[in-house]
């Protein structure tokens, strides 16, 4: 029996395809998963939105420490309770939210950076030898027709403009 995966998608009513996912799309899609439920537990988990941003962003700078006592403030002058305009224990219950979370917060963006570089290193790493080869190419293909095809090929590919011309004006 064989542990090989045969994922089968449709594009439309025509076309099928069939391909095996690497392991590192399978590791990528239990990680994916993982990090669903991780969301499904932090309580009230919000994303940002074009109506909600600009409220967000404009009181996000008003200290914590200035609503902390504004809670002490609040629980002491009957008056200013009253009124309703602030609601004490929900502005603890985010100060504690903010704080237990924040560390959290900070790893997963570590996480995220690391991943993101550790993306791109690999990518360098590969998009130096590939260019260092397609320069030999660009040398071999002087010689060989058939290689002149591929490297035509790559350049397309590689979507850069090449060297400018002067024109009779410079």
């Amino acid at each position: 029996m064989s542990d090989e995966v045969i994922v089968t998608q449709v594009t439309d009513e025509k076309e099928e395809i069939q391909y095996t996912p690497t392991a590192y799309q399978l590791l990528a899609d239990r990680l994916g998963a993982a990090l669903l439920a991780i969301a499904g537990e932090i309580p009230d988990l919000a994303g940002p939105h074009p109506t909600t941003r600009p409220f967000e962003m404009a009181h996000r700078t008003v200290p914590d420490e200035f609503i902390a006592s504004m809670t002490h403030v609040v629980d002491e002058t009957e008056e200013v309770g009253q009124i309703g305009v602030f609601d004490s224990a929900g502005a603890r219950e985010m100060l504690q939210f903010n704080e237990a979370f924040t560390a959290f917060a900070n790893q997963l963006e570590a996480v995220l950076n690391s991943l993101r570089f550790t993306m791109g290193m690999k990518k360098a790493v590969h998009a130096s030898a590939a260019l260092q080869a397609y320069a030999f190419l660009k040398a071999l293909g002087r010689r060989r027709p058939d290689i002149r095809i591929r490297v035509a090929q790559l350049a397309r590919e590689l979507h850069r403009k090449g060297k400018k011309k002067k024109s009779a004006d410079e």
